[in-house]
Order: C-alpha cells, then sequence, then structure tokens
C-alpha cells in the first residue's frame, strides 16, 4: 500500500470510526495497524521500530505514526514522526521528543539544531525546535513522502550517533529496586533447572521452582530429617542427600515473602533478580518442578561473574545472606542499587536542612507567588488574562522542572485552543467531590501541563496534601529507598511520590514539608555539592537500626500464622494449603455449611496474608439479590439535590486504594452464591483472572468508556458460600473456572474444638456430648438423599462469645431450641417428624 493512499484513508475513515467505536478493541484500528506496519515496514533501518496510533483502552482523537530507534520510547526518548491534524486537514512530520520524561535542554537544543541543519527542506520548527514539514492533504505526493522519510531516517541515524554519549545517558534506566542489607531479609542463588532450562518458563510465569516432584507436598514434612528420610527411601540410598533435603526444606520453610533470589546458569551467569511475592506452593498440574513461590523479577538479563567474583556454587539452592561482601558486589555489578542505612538518611537529612537554611531563594519559593488560587479569583479572570497567568505559571514552574520556556510555548498553544475546556478543569479543583486521579488524566490533554507543573498547581492549593516534584524526584526516592519500584503511568507514579514524600516528611516530620521533598531531590541528584553528601552518607556501608520512638504513623499490629491458628480449629497444613492457593490464584471461595466459621476464617486467612491486623487493608462486604454492578462497581446516583451523579461502588473504590499501595489488600465477600454475579461483575470478570491483573489489562468501564480501570495485582479476592443456600446453582462456570473452592467441615471432632470449650468452663461431659450428638446429626444429614454433607450443622454454634458467663446445660439447650431446631426443621420441611425426632435426641 502507498505512504498516500494510507494517509487519504486514514483522513476519510479514522474520525469516523472514533465517533463510531473510539475503543482499541475496535477491528478497524487493529487491522490499520497493522497495515501501517505493512506500509513502512520495508524504509525501517534494522535497529528503528514502529509506534502508531496511540491509545489505551480508548484511541486517540488524532492518530500518529513514530519510528522509535532502540531503547527509545514515546514516552521517553527523541524520534520522528507523523502527527495528522483532522482539523486543517495536515499531517505534520518531523523531530520531536517525549512529553513525559523530556531530555535535558542540552541535549534537546543540540539535537533540534543539527537536525535542522541537515533538513534544510523542513523549514518549519515546532514548539521545542525541532524541524517538521507540513503536508496538505490535496497536496500528498508519494514521490516526496517516500523521499522526505529515507532522508530524515538517514538524519536520524546521524543524530543518533553524533549525540550517542548525552542520548544514553537520558535513557539510561532507573534503578528498579535499590535494596537494603539490613538483616530484614534473605538473598538466595537459586538454579531454574539444570543449565537453566526452565529460566523462560521462570521468567514469563513470574516464579521460581525446584523439581524433587516425587516427595509431593513438602509440606507434608515438618523437618529436615523427615525429607531426607523420604529422598532415602525414594532412591534406595544411604547417601546423607544433605544438599537435596537441605533445598527442599529451605525452599518449603526458610524463604519467606520479601527475601531476593538470583537466578543463575551454570557456574558463573546470573540471568535475573527478583523479590519473593508469594509462600510455598505446591502445583502438581505442572508437567515438573512442583514445588514454586511467585516471584517479581526486577531486572533480567545476563552477567558473567567469574572474572571478578569467580565461580558460583553448583547447588540448586543457596542462602548468600551470610556472605554480605558477595551479595554487594553482585548487585554493584548488576546495577540494582546501592546499600543505604536509616543512620545515613538521618545524618542526610540534618545537612541537607543546614544546606536548605542557607539557600532560603530555592526555586520552589516561586509557589509563593500564586497566594490567590481560588475559585473567586480565577472567576475574575477573563479568558486572555487566564491564559497570561496560567502560561507565567507554567514558565516559572518549569524552569523548577528544566522545562522552562519549552514548557510554557507548549502550554500557551495547548489552552488557548482549549480556554474553556482549562478554566473547567480549574474550577473543578474546589469542587467538594474532587477526584485527583481523574483530574490527572483530564490534564493529559493539555500540551505543556506536564506531571511537574501540575504538582506545583496541587501543592499551592492543597498544600497538606500533595507534593512537589521534577523530573529526578522518582530516581532520588528510589535511592533512598522510599519508592521500591517503577510506576507504570503518571497518575500511579504520582500517587507513589506522594506516597515517599510523606514517609520522607516522617523522618523530620517538624522541619520538612512537601515542597522540601522536592528541594532534596535537587540537593541530592542537582548540585555537585548534594552529589558528594550523597555518596558519603547514603552509599557507606552501614547497617542501623530505626529509632522506634521517633516513628510518628500509625502501624498496625502484627499478625502471623501462628495468630491465625490460635483461634483456628483448622490444622498447620490446612490453614499454609489455603494461604497458598490464595498467593497463587488471588482468587479463593471458603465453601461449606452454615456455622463451620467461613466469615471468621476468611479474616484470620486475610490478616496472616498481610503479616498485619490491617483493617485498611481488608473490607467484607455481602451480596444479595438486589445487588448490582451500579452497587459494586460504577452508577448513576441520586445527590442531595435531587440530581443524578456518577458514583463508585465499593469494589471500584478498594481497587482504587490498592493501586495506590503496593502491599496486598484482600476483599472478602460474603453470600456470593446470592447476588447474580455476571450482572454485578460485568466486563471485569475476565480481569478477575490471575494472569489478567495489571495496567496492561486495563479495560473501559461501562459508565466511563472514556476512562480505563484494572484490578491490580495486589488484590487478593475472598468469596464465602453457603452449600445450605439453595441458590448455590447459581454460580456459573465463567465465576467458577476463576476461583479455587476450599470446602470447610465442621470440626465437633476436633482436638482443638474440645480444648477451646474447656477453657471456657464447659464442662467435660458436655464437650462430649456436643461432639458425640452433632457427630452422628451429621452422619444422618450427609447420608439424608435430599440433603448432604453441604447442610451439616457447624461448630461455630458453640462456640462461646462472651454474651454470658456460664456455659453450662442451660446454655447449650438454648442452643439447640433456638438455633439448631428451625435449622433442622427447614432442612424436613416436608418431613416434620424427623425433625422432632433429631431435636429429641439432641435434648435427651
Amino acid at each position: 500500500m502507498a505512504i498516500r493512499e494510507l494517509f487519504l484513508e486514514i483522513f476519510e475513515r479514522y474520525p469516523q470510526e472514533y465517533q463510531r467505536d473510539s475503543k482499541t478493541s475496535n477491528p478497524y484500528f487493529k487491522d490499520l495497524k497493522q497495515r501501517i506496519v505493512q506500509t513502512f515496514g520495508p524504509f525501517l533501518h534494522f535497529q528503528f521500530e514502529i509506534n502508531a496510533l496511540g491509545g489505551q483502552g480508548i484511541m486517540r482523537k488524532e492518530p500518529y505514526i513514530s519510528f522509535l530507534a532502540s531503547d527509545h520510547k514515546t514516552s521517553k526518548g527523541i524520534y520522528p514522526g507523523y502527527q495528522f491534524d483532522f482539523e486543517t486537514q495536515s499531517v505534520f512530520f518531523g523531530f520531536g521528543d517525549a512529553d513525559d520524561h523530556e531530555p535535558p535542554q542540552e541535549l534537546a537544543t543540540a539535537f533540534a539544531a543539527r537536525a535542522a541543519e541537515l533538513l534544510p527542506q523542513f523549514e518549519e520548527r515546532n514548539d521545542d525546535g525541532y524541524p517538521r514539514k507540513i503536508y496538505g492533504k490535496d497536496e500528498l505526493d508519494e514521490e516526496e513522502l517516500v523521499k522526505d522519510l529515507e532522508t530524515v531516517f538517514e538524519v536520524y541515524e546521524t543524530c543518533l550517533e553524533e549525540f550517542n554519549e548525552g542520548i544514553q545517558q537520558y535513557l539510561k534506566p532507573m534503578n528498579n529496586d535499590p535494596i537494603t542489607l539490613d538483616g530484614q531479609a534473605r538473598y538466595w542463588i537459586i538454579a531454574p533447572g539444570a543449565n537453566a532450562r526452565l529460566w523462560e518458563d521462570c521468567k514469563q510465569n513470574s516464579i521460581i521452582s525446584i523439581g524433587w516432584d516425587e516427595l509431593g507436598n513438602l509440606l507434608q514434612y515438618p523437618s529436615k530429617e523427615a525429607i531426607r528420610q523420604a529422598l532415602q527411601a525414594i532412591e534406595k540410598t544411604e547417601s546423607s542427600k544433605m544438599n537435596d533435603t537441605l533445598a527442599c526444606y529451605e525452599f518449603t520453610h526458610v524463604m519467606k515473602i520479601g527475601d531476593y533470589v538470583f537466578a543463575k546458569k551454570g557456574i558463573d551467569t546470573i540471568l535475573g533478580f527478583g523479590r519473593i511475592t508469594s509462600d510455598y506452593i505446591y502445583d502438581n498440574s505442572r508437567e515438573e518442578h512442583h514445588h514454586v513461590r511467585k516471584v517479581q523479577w526486577l531486572l533480567v538479563g545476563e552477567w558473567k561473574f567469574s572474572e571478578t567474583l569467580g565461580n558460583i556454587t553448583l547447588k540448586t539452592l543457596t542462602d548468600f545472606t551470610k556472605y554480605p561482601d558477595f551479595v554487594r558486589k553482585i548487585i554493584a555489578i548488576m546495577g540494582i542499587g546501592s546499600p543505604r542505612s536509616e543512620e545515613a538518611i538521618q545524618r542526610l537529612l540534618d545537612s541537607f536542612l543546614a544546606w536548605f537554611e542557607e539557600h532560603a531563594s530555592h526555586s520552589n519559593e516561586i509557589v509563593a507567588e500564586y497566594q490567590q488560587f481560588s475559585q473567586e479569583y480565577f472567576n475574575r479572570l477573563n479568558d486572555q488574562e487566564l491564559i497570561e497567568v496560567m502560561v507565567k505559571f507554567a514558565q516559572d514552574g518549569g524552569k523548577i522542572q528544566s522545562g522552562g520556556h519549552r514548557t510554557a510555548g507548549k502550554f500557551r498553544k495547548s489552552i488557548t485552543a482549549q480556554t474553556s475546556e482549562f478554566r473547567q478543569l480549574i474550577f473543578s479543583m474546589f469542587d467538594d467531590h474532587f477526584d485527583v486521579e481523574q483530574w490527572w488524566r483530564q490534564a493529559d490533554s493539555f500540551k505543556g501541563f506536564g506531571k511537574g507543573i501540575r504538582s506545583i498547581f496541587l501543592h499551592r492549593v492543597f498544600p497538606d496534601r500533595f507534593a512537589i516534584f521534577n523530573n529526578k524526584s522518582r530516581e532520588a526516592f528510589q535511592l533512598l529507598g522510599l519508592l521500591h519500584y517503577k510506576p507504570s503511568s503518571n497518575v500511579f507514579e504520582y500517587a507513589l511520590i506522594n506516597e515517599a514524600a510523606q514517609k520522607l516528611i516522617a523522618y523530620r516530620p517538624e522541619q520538612l514539608n512537601f515542597y522540601r521533598a522536592d528541594a532534596l531531590t535537587e540537593y541530592l541528584l542537582g548540585p555537585s555539592q548534594g552529589k558528594l553528601v550523597f555518596e558519603k552518607l547514603i552509599l557507606q556501608q552501614e547497617r542501623a537500626t530505626p529509632d522506634n520512638e521517633q516513628e510518628k504513623v500509625f502501624t498496625p499490629p502484627k499478625f502471623s500464622k501462628a495468630d491465625a491458628l490460635a483461634k483456628l480449629f483448622l490444622s498447620e497444613t490446612e490453614f499454609d494449603n489455603i494461604l497458598s492457593l490464595l498467593q497463587y490464584k488471588k482468587n479463593i471461595i471458603l465453601q461449606g455449611p452454615p456455622g463451620v466459621g467461613k466469615s471468621f476464617i476468611a479474616k484470620q486467612i486475610a490478616f496472616a496474608l498481610l503479616e498485619a491486623k490491617d483493617e485498611e487493608r481488608v473490607t467484607m462486604i455481602q451480596f444479595h439479590q438486589a445487588y448490582s454492578y451500579e452497587d459494586f462497581i460504577q452508577g448513576f446516583r441520586p445527590n442531595d439535590d435531587g440530581k443524578f451523579v456518577l458514583k463508585n461502588g465499593v469494589f471500584y473504590e478498594f481497587c482504587k486504594k490498592a493501586q495506590r499501595n503496593p502491599a496486598p489488600h484482600v476483599f472478602i465477600i460474603d453470600e456470593i452464591n446470592r447476588g447474580n454475579l455476571s450482572k454485578i461483575f460485568g466486563e471485569l470478570m475476565l480481569l478477575l483472572e490471575a494472569d489478567k491483573r495489571g495496567r496492561e489489562f486495563a479495560m473501559p468501564l461501562t459508565y466511563s468508556p472514556h476512562d480505563v480501570f484494572f484490578l491490580p495485582e495486589n488484590l487478593y479476592i475472598i468469596g464465602l458460600m453457603n452449600t445450605a443456600d439453595r441458590s448455590l446453582a447459581m454460580v456459573d462456570y465463567a465465576l467458577r473456572r476463576r476461583f479455587v473452592f476450599i470446602e470447610l467441615r465442621p470440626q465437633f471432632e476436633s482436638a482443638k474444638f474440645r480444648v477451646h470449650l474447656t477453657q471456657y468452663g464447659v464442662s467435660d461431659e458436655l464437650v462430649e456430648r456436643i461432639a458425640a450428638q452433632f457427630t452422628a446429626l451429621n452422619q444422618q444429614i450427609a447420608d439424608d438423599k435430599n440433603l448432604g454433607k453441604g447442610f451439616c450443622i457447624g461448630h461455630s454454634f458453640f462456640c462461646p462469645n462472651h454474651a454470658q458467663s456460664v456455659y453450662d446445660e442451660r446454655w447449650y439447650q438454648q442452643v439447640v431450641k433456638y438455633e439448631i431446631q428451625p435449622l433442622l426443621e427447614e432442612y424436613w420441611f416436608d418431613d416434620s417428624d424427623k425433625a422432632a425426632a433429631a431435636v429429641r435426641r439432641l435434648l435427651a
């Protein structure tokens, strides 16, 4: 297909398709992307790739076609491309750079000047000074288009070579996770199969795994000795099996969430570095290596070590925590990060505050000039005055972000064209229901109103909620250990950096504030003095314990597996199995007859997963027949004025909370089978799947077609289902395959249940009577062809609830008459004699 023919089609059909269906799922847009690649493919130099049309969930109103060299992205890079303007019926062709992560001013200016020198026929200049050429729709000429394209590619290669050093420094990836050797985490080296043959499996599925599948579930072996004996019996050997035993035991019982792991190949190569994110999982559905742990891979590649560190151990799994110098050398070679300590950060802040007092004219004080940020103030401005005020704000604020006049130029053009929309954006900040994420996304449409400028704006309006940050803040907070991974979007990035700033302020709450957090960034990564201080105080290999007396932030009490087991009648193996399935599948349903403690168990599982009794990260709701998508996700609801407004549901809000905080969050749904599940979950049914979590799977919502929504990877769902509920059959296959179903049984015969009753003063005779009577009753119910084991009576009817001080015969008869008898009469509604006989036996 000729370039001219392709462009004419885009001018004529793209706007129509956008009006008809603007979603990226529109087949036309998918087909158009393929034809763009086919059209320009023959012209591409080997290291270039095409990024066409744009759009995530929703397509761009006016498309672009970009040509990216290796390591360049539309979010961070310098590149040539076409931009379509349907209003003027023109297409712009030339160079530009990323708005999100702009190149340094000096590099951008030099690159633009050199490109303009090599392209004298490209007489136009964009706001950043890059050369460009404008083609009118009716003036498109195939020969001219091809010639210009080939010339631009040659100029691009020339400039890439001439400015290689500066470009590589600009594109240099930030540390994914600067780690601290503080004794809180272990560092492991593991072989993903012989000669790393299973590395691709581990990388793609975000796991590590070991063999010895013949042992079955390793949780059944409580000690190293038990594992050793099993291995000797299986292999019929008297060998000590020391290394194999140790690997199996440590993988199951010693590794923990938060530990770090290096994947190795042979004795001289490291392939990846990651953080362990789950407990041990036994998955015999895999063809091999049934013993698994989930991992977040932070860095993958290939690093040879033999020349500098010598060979790596041949063992399958090795704990290298006891060799801290070796670990530090590995992370230094891989460029992961540098050790630092709490004490070093405290001393750094002391030095910084002294420096700040001597440099009171810090550039962030530009914020103080805008004292009249209020709706009334902006109401007094006409459109031209509004533009002038905001351009000055962008220009002055841009100096903090190293953007300056480039930013102001883009901004002036943008808000001149959309003044009424920008006025509306400003006023929305003073609304009682201000939503910062929605505001941030709307601000994306105004060129030059970048994240740094927006952060200054937000800080001025809400000085106690939002931090100022510049392009270096993320890197600075990562180096300080306050921000642990690279966010995937502007909105999410701002939320995380704002949270990091709050953590920083907690060190010196009486002396630090949100704009001093940005001043610290300049101190750390800007002036040479700051760099020297950083190297001296942060990179030294010190170890220190934080002063807990200085802690100002509420910390929920820790909660361990032992805490949960102390309250439950489950065995440790049963509990571990439930927890590992939740971590692996992310969605489980606890099902069982009435009274087995499903709600209580769910809460204990949630707290154990969180390792803290943190009610803020656990929410519980109950489905019913009238529950809807509008209650759960999003819908229109009347406000106090009688007008219908779009309101977010409980699940939407909880997901947003989980997106802002990377720690695990648990959403519990009681009576999950009582709701119309397809109606309640709607389009989010797909996103429930464990491998469909994350921003890359975001999709538009029913009532917000121009917004996209996703389920974060740190969200876990526990559904509760009463198997005696006649609506059980309503749970359709679509939901069943997305959950693991776990059966809970009555625990009348459990020794822990008997001990529990005894501790509340229930006599031994009554304890035995309860256990015997209800074990026999449950057997009768299970054998009934119209009922079955799903209708058995649970033990929690007889768990003392502190409502009385004496638990005797009177208490027992009260529970039977007023709680058990109505249940039995409902079970045997068509045979009242059977129900009456069962009650008589219980009371005898």
